[in-house]
């Protein structure tokens, strides 16, 4: 605990420095990268030898270790990511980058519902500041303005649920709510796709690989013992509803950080659903069920931490290369910056559940824990089972042609426009922040089956040889993809192409002839476009020679336009008809105050 407070109080005060150095750019950003360095080394280092020292494997590390790394990797990316990009707010990122990651890590640490309520606050308005950080921007002030009212409405329900005495209808409505809009539940989400094209790219991988994870953790801490039954059915239902919502809705971007975004949803969703299967567990006795997906659930929180922190800092080094983010106006990147490249590739296939990266593991044992349900549990749990199993592969299914998108219509192909053409690759240290995060994730790999082996758990030996097939599996493969390419490169350099490729006809093909990425996932999003609220835009081509033709699909947010933006229409009529309330008169106040007291008075008397 003493080198949690070392690390907690060197990364406050490194941003506290930070915000004293004011409009000198580089020594913020030196005092606030370098502090933010040294603490989330500090603390990762402590986590290890708590758990190598003491045996310490507490729920809590799972949620510490993607703050610690997110925090070192951010330390490196943000100075390059900032340099002609807001780097004269330096002091100010860096001050609540510090404030939010010092607050999450408090949060973790916390079991007082105070204490953990006012960190709580913290992390909300720190973060909230740095979603504001490109402050002049309309649309940066409209997604910072309703991330700041998604984290006081969770704040409000989880106040009202502290204060109730801990009774099980309170945490299935308030606590699940109040949580809920943190870890991005169907209908509270609504936030995440906003907030994270606006932050910048350090911010999104921490908020999205870090932040709203810890929704799970202040339903755990806070589950009370007398659990209602339907509390699993409920997590289980707002898992799957969202591991689908969001994928679906992910197809159907073309701005990179809200696809990205929308897949923290989905991933959010699965790991709603091992939660869910392992509360079902328990309730039917299935130990080993349960064991299996809280392993899963726990070991996907930590994959998600690397892989789609290194997707977002992909973003921002693409961002950084050609000036955008819509993915119509990229293409070809892949050879102006074949690291990003690369990096971005494979954390794609990591999160899609592919093999052989750390992704496919944590989604193998949450598939394993419901064919136990399926194969052990009753009717009941036989049918939830199944219908995860039936999710859990369409989910995966959709992710892996969500990822392909972006990767076809981001790196792959030719320039579509002069920025992309000129791309180049981000510096050396930014580079390195992503190599970092992805050989974290295959040590990841590695590591799994001896964390297992170390567990007293009597189902931790039985999980210690599945991983360690799963991981010789992975590292293997990966060894052998590896030692193809090389051989490529050594042995397969200048040879000349004999046959001209097929070219449909034209003499010279060129970008426009390609698929862009709306293009690609046009056929999907036309299958789901009764559950999403798509807007066309289409120019066809005139004459025999059409010069010009365009196709624009814009996709908004079914969640928002059918629901909050209606609930917003009811509150608005509401507030008119009972405006004359506000009539200045003070005497009309203090009355309106008594009579509310007085039915607060008569509602205890009843209560008695």
């Amino acid at each position: 605990m003493f080198i949690y407070v070392i690390g907690l109080a060197v990364m406050l005060g490194g941003g506290t420095l930070s915000l004293l150095c004011g409009k000198k750019s580089k020594a913020a950003s030196l005092s606030g990268s370098i502090s933010l360095a040294v603490s989330s080394a500090v603390l990762l280092t402590a986590i290890v030898l708590d758990f190598l020292l003491h045996q310490n494997s507490g729920m809590e590390k799972v949620f510490q270790i993607p703050i610690a790394v997110l925090g070192l990797a951010a330390a490196f990316f943000s100075p390059g990511y900032l340099a002609g990009h807001g780097e004269k707010r330096s002091s100010y990122y860096f001050f609540f980058l510090n404030l939010t990651l010092t607050a999450m890590f408090t949060l973790t640490l916390l079991k007082n519902p105070f204490l953990f309520l006012f960190s709580w606050e913290i992390m909300g308005l720190a973060s909230a500041a740095l979603v504001m950080f490109d402050m002049h921007s309309a649309k940066t002030q409209k997604a910072a303005f309703l991330y700041f009212v998604a984290c006081h409405a969770g704040a409000a329900f989880l106040i009202a649920f502290f204060l109730f005495p801990y009774q099980s209808i309170h945490f299935a409505l308030l606590a699940l709510i109040g949580f809920g809009l943190k870890i991005g539940f169907p209908i509270l989400h609504v936030w995440l796709p906003e907030a994270h094209p606006a932050a910048p790219a350090p911010v999104s991988a921490i908020m999205s690989g870090a932040m709203i994870e810890l929704g799970f953790l202040g339903l755990f801490v806070f589950m009370p013992n007398n659990l209602p039954g339907y509390f699993a059915i409920l997590l289980l239902f707002l898992g799957l509803l969202g591991a689908l919502w969001g994928i679906i809705a992910a197809l159907a971007q073309n701005n990179l950080k809200r696809l990205l975004a929308y897949s923290s949803m989905e991933n959010m969703g699965i790991c709603s659903i091992a939660f869910a299967l392992a509360l079902l567990a328990g309730q039917a006795d299935l130990p080993m069920m349960r064991f299996m997906a809280l392993s899963g659930a726990f070991l996907h929180i930590i994959n998600h931490a690397f892989l789609k922190g290194g997707l977002f800092l992909g973003a921002g080094a693409v961002l950084k290369s050609c000036g955008t983010l819509e993915m119509d106006k990229m293409g070809g990147l892949m050879k102006k910056a074949p690291h990003t490249g690369t990096l971005f590739t494979l954390n794609a296939a990591g999160l899609s559940g592919l093999p052989p990266f750390n992704g496919f593991i944590s989604e193998f044992l949450i598939y394993y824990a419901a064919f136990q349900g399926v194969l052990y549990g009753s009717g009941f749990l036989k049918a939830l089972s199944t219908t995860s199993l039936i999710v859990l592969a369409l989910t995966g299914g959709l992710a892996a042609a969500a990822m392909a998108k972006t990767i076809g219509g981001v790196f792959l192909g030719e320039p579509r426009t002069k920025e992309a053409a000129e791309a180049k690759e981000v510096t050396n240290v930014m580079k390195g922040s992503m190599y970092f995060l992805f050989i974290l994730s295959l040590v990841t790999t590695g590591l799994i089956p001896f964390v297992f082996r170390m567990l007293s758990n009597p189902f931790a030996e039985n999980l210690y040889r599945i991983t360690l097939r799963l991981a010789l599996f992975s590292l293997l493969t990966t060894l052998f993809i590896f030692v193809l390419l090389l051989l490529q490169n050594l042995f397969c350099k200048g040879g000349k192409r004999v046959s001209p490729t097929w070219d449909c006809g034209y003499a010279r093909p060129d970008a426009r002839m390609q698929y862009t990425p709306t293009a690609f996932t046009q056929p999907l999003v036309t299958l789901f476009a009764p559950v999403l609220k798509v807007v066309k835009h289409l120019v066809p081509p005139s004459g025999i020679f059409g010069k010009s033709a365009s196709y624009e699909e814009k996709v908004k947010d079914p969640g928002m336009e059918y629901f909050w933006l209606a609930l917003s229409s009811v509150c608005r009529k509401i507030a008119d008809k009972i405006h004359f309330l506000q009539s200045g008169n003070l005497h009309i106040y203090i009355f309106i105050v008594l009579l509310f007291l007085a039915g607060m008075l008569f509602f205890a008397m009843l209560k008695k």
